[in-house]
């Protein structure tokens, strides 16, 4: 409705509806409604060709949420596809290695859904090398793409691998969210 709402007041090349559709899908891919969400990221990977073109980050972003959300909905070929296709697109983008890491990690997270863990794990080590460059060790891609390639080698049978890598994540942290409920209140 919301989205519905925004086109009619602004039209439908208003470039702030694709961001509208992009957050719809992210609640919906949240939710588990991937059929919904898979439709809001399709509108918002229209939207964001139409007003930026098929190679600009935006464009990028939607389509590996795209390939996400089939991958997560288990239509793994299908994701396969999209996120191939953005690997191979952000290659002509202007070095933005956050989201080159993001895509690599999609086509990976495919891969080994697919049982083909050996074709992941240059990617995730390559998608490692890119956040801790561009976003740090402690920035929480970073920790997720650590995490995603210890498990691999945990898989693989080399836990002389993921040794070093689970060496360097840091330790799991209690949810403070019930104490932030109780203090916020009392302000």
């Amino acid at each position: 409705e919301l989205a519905r709402q925004a086109e009619q007041l602004h039209g439908p090349k208003y470039v702030g509806l694709a961001e509208i559709h992009g957050l719809i899908g992210v609640a919906f891919r949240k939710q588990g409604r991937f059929p919904d969400a898979r439709a809001a990221f399709e509108k918002a990977l229209e939207l964001r060709r139409q007003n930026l073109g098929e190679v600009s980050a935006q464009s990028l972003m939607s389509l590996r949420d795209l390939a996400g959300v089939h991958r997560e909905a288990g239509q793994l070929d299908e994701a396969r596809t999209l996120a191939e296709r953005a690997k191979e697109l952000v290659e002509r983008l202007p070095p933005y290695e956050a989201l080159e890491a993001s895509i690599l990690v999609e086509l990976a997270q495919v891969l080994v859904a697919q049982k083909k863990d050996a074709d992941a794990k240059p990617l995730l080590v390559q998608a490692l090398s890119l956040q801790e460059e561009s976003l740090g060790d402690g920035n929480s891609q970073t920790i997720q793409t650590m995490r995603l390639l210890a498990e691999l080698h945990e898989r693989r049978k080399h836990p002389e691998k993921a040794e070093p890598l689970r060496k360097r994540l840091p330790e799991e942290v209690p949810d403070t969210i019930p104490r932030c409920m109780t203090v916020v209140p009392a302000l």
